[in-house]
């Protein structure tokens, strides 16, 4: 009687007896008869972080008697260091970490060597996902940058798993949209500005200029003719006094004419 131990693709074979009351991941499994997760460790014999995976082996003649224990040691960095490691999507500073219920950092960290179970972390997201919680929060991480992070638990694994991006890169985009909209608002008001102004002294120069005449008219001056290059009101406005200036003059020199024709 015995179990089957896979690692890294070589078999290694031990008795159930010696296993006994050593690893948990040959224990539990004995115990509880379902699969055990073991949290990952430092492995002695291999020198990096490592995590088994463990199930009992039944019987084919008696389902109930278990006859061995089935390992399998994860290769970390080809499965899930690797998938934490996809920084697609998180720009130049985003990052995800996981860490156990101590807050040990259980991953390989962007700015932080040698992180896994080495590292102890204390930012807010990190200690509240470990605590089972969920959530997002704008705070400070492992490195006293100010960060977005969205934090929650894994039940399975017990473990907390952050993803977190640094808060001036998220805010980037903003700023340049804000930057933008200010450049082009400031377009707009210019431009509103000079089409006011032209159209205003479209409308004022004819006013002033007409203003001029009729103030020369006033004085007896009838030669005077108001031109105004448009077909709106204040053209037919100049008309009108063109009109009503020739009639005086008619009749000015028509009274004159008369005051001569009279004179002894």
């Amino acid at each position: 009687m015995g179990d089957i131990k896979v690692m890294a693709g070589d078999f290694e074979v031990r008795t159930l007896e010696n296993a006994l009351g050593k690893d948990p991941y040959f224990t539990v499994p004995l115990e509880t008869k379902e699969i055990y997760i073991k949290d990952i460790y430092y492995s002695k014999t291999l020198y990096r972080p490592q995590m088994t995976l463990s199930l009992p082996v039944y019987c084919f003649e008696h389902n109930t008697h278990i006859i061995g224990v089935l390992v399998a040691r994860i290769n970390l960095d080809e499965s899930l260091f690797k998938l934490l490691d996809n920084r697609i999507g998180l720009g130049e500073t985003g990052e995800t970490l996981i860490v156990n219920k101590d807050v040990f950092a259980l991953n390989e960290l962007c700015w932080h060597n040698d992180a896994p179970l080495n590292l102890q972390i204390t930012a807010e997201p990190a200690v509240n996902a470990a605590q089972g919680e969920t959530g997002i929060a704008i705070t400070e991480d492992y490195r006293n940058e100010e960060v977005m992070a969205a934090y929650t638990f894994i039940p399975r694994t017990g473990w907390g798993f952050v993803c977190k991006q640094d808060l001036h890169e998220l805010n980037t985009p903003i700023c340049t949209l804000v930057k933008n909209f200010v450049f082009l608002l400031g377009l707009s008001v210019l431009a509103v500005i000079i089409i006011v102004f032209w159209v205003v002294k479209r409308i004022t120069i004819p006013i002033v200029d007409i203003n001029s005449d009729a103030k020369k008219i006033k004085g007896g001056d009838y030669s005077v003719r108001i031109h105004v290059n448009s077909r709106d009101e204040l053209a037919s406005l100049a008309g009108s006094i063109n009109e009503m200036t020739t009639s005086i003059k008619s009749r000015a020199a028509t009274q004159k004419g008369l005051q001569i024709f009279q004179k002894p």
